[in-house]
């Protein structure tokens, strides 16, 4: 009698566990036991053996009720400026996970729980953390936003609306940004150099562009750059995006211009600008940053110089007497 007086509190909590499954399983063994109870007198051999059945799939149900609940990955959106974070997002578009590649990225994320949180508060989240920082500003001032995801619908519309959000967000704070973004399946041909550089795949998609542009760069040599020095350099070898969308804003306030560059050398050498002969530069990378190499010459000595492309600083100079 005394399991008997039990059994309707345990039909009460498992009609009330989360685990649907388990519930209908042990419901049918509870009804089985209802149904049998004129016979139970008749039969107490088999009634210990359906109590031990009836609480093994209690302790299975219990454990199962108390496991963290899991959402299958639908997309997975990177934001790379140079901070650089990855959103795992549900097929309802919430976030589930949120991988850091970068000291920056956890500077941005600043401590905020975004699990569960909808996209478009995310993307506002996020964003507006970098602008607070300083990763976003008049000088500092490409993002890249990449959408992964096997549903390729999914994928392009989430790219357009993240887009559309930021855009919004830089007219209200009147900042006009470069924003460049693509869209790839989740197993794609940057998985495997991304995880070996600890970059975004979305960031190893763009280093791509300029690797594939001359066969003398190698691919760790862009690694350290931002998505701005990236871009940048993108733009003066006026190469077309393959794969990338760009707004179309172009905006390189932060980099000396060629003439600013002619300027810091000439002054340095001291030279008559009426007497130079020969002159040459080019924008490139060195060491994780941009640099002006420059070359010309007077009527005494030929001049070479590297110079920091956005500090002006002279990094190298050599001078040939003639």
């Amino acid at each position: 009698m005394k399991q008997n007086h039990h059994r309707p509190e345990w039909k009460e909590v498992f009609q009330q566990a989360p685990v649907p499954d388990q519930k209908d399983a042990i419901m049918d063994q509870l009804r089985f036991i209802e149904t049998e109870k004129g016979s139970q007198r008749r039969r107490r051999g088999l009634y210990p053996g359906i109590c031990a059945a009836v609480c093994a799939a209690c302790a299975v149900m219990l454990v199962f009720a108390f496991l963290p609940s899991f959402h299958p990955v639908s997309a997975v959106v990177s934001f790379d400026v140079n901070p650089s974070i990855e959103l795992s997002l549900d097929a309802e578009e919430n976030v589930t996970e949120v991988l850091v590649h970068n000291e920056e990225g956890e500077l941005v994320l600043d401590d905020m729980e975004l699990e569960g949180v909808d996209i478009d508060v995310a993307v506002n989240a996020l964003i507006g953390s970098m602008m607070r920082h300083g990763y976003l500003d008049e000088l500092k001032n490409t993002l890249l936003v990449t959408v992964k995801s096997e549903d390729e619908q999914m994928r392009s519309r989430l790219r357009e609306s993240i887009v559309n959000d930021i855009e919004e967000m830089m007219e209200g704070n009147s900042l006009q940004i470069s924003i460049l973004s693509q869209d790839m399946a989740t197993t794609n041909e940057y998985t495997e150099i991304a995880q070996k550089y600890g970059i975004s795949e979305g960031k190893a998609a763009l280093i791509s562009e300029l690797v594939q542009s001359d066969p003398a760069y190698q691919f760790e040599d862009f690694v350290g750059l931002s998505i701005t020095d990236l871009d940048t350099l993108i733009q003066y070898k006026d190469l077309e995006y393959t794969s990338i969308t760009s707004n179309q804003v172009v905006n390189h306030s932060g980099y000396l211009t060629s003439d600013e560059a002619k300027d810091v050398v000439f002054g340095h050498a001291g030279v008559d600008q009426d007497e130079i002969s020969a002159y040459t530069y080019t924008l490139d990378c060195d060491d994780n940053r941009l640099v002006y190499y420059i070359q010309f010459q007077d009527p005494y000595a030929g001049y070479q110089y590297e110079i920091n492309a956005i500090s002006g600083e002279i990094i190298d100079f050599s001078v040939t007497l003639k």
